[in-house]
């Protein structure tokens, strides 16, 4: 006997369902949605150069070849003079970070209106 009501659990049921007839003949909705959004960035820049060397003056007399390795000396000791030598080595030769944070922010409203 409890094999059939066990069996009896197994069989499916009949299901009804009833019509739905809304109770509203207009309405709206509104909706409002807010949006924030922040970023943070750190931007690096890196300028890289190659290997310069200059030499420039009056009244001064280089020993041998213009170069790094060359000495400089007055030509007329009586006379002003100007002497003005640059090397830089390959490599950066500037660098710059920027550091900014973008806040934006959005609101949207909509408005439904429905009736039946």
């Amino acid at each position: 006997m409890r094999w059939l009501l066990g069996l009896l659990l197994l069989l499916p049921g009949a299901a009804y369902g009833q019509a739905v007839t809304p109770n509203f003949t207009t309405g709206t909705v509104n909706s409002t949605t807010n949006t924030n959004q922040t970023v943070a960035e750190i931007i690096r820049i890196e300028t890289y150069g190659g290997t310069q060397y200059s030499v420039s003056g009056s009244n001064v007399t280089a020993s041998g070849n213009i170069g790094p390795a060359a000495t400089y000396t007055v030509t007329d000791a009586t006379k002003d003079f100007s002497y003005s030598q640059v090397s830089l080595s390959a490599g950066i030769i500037q660098t710059q970070d920027i550091d900014r944070t973008i806040t934006t922010t959005s609101t949207v409203q909509s408005l439904s209106v429905f009736s039946q």
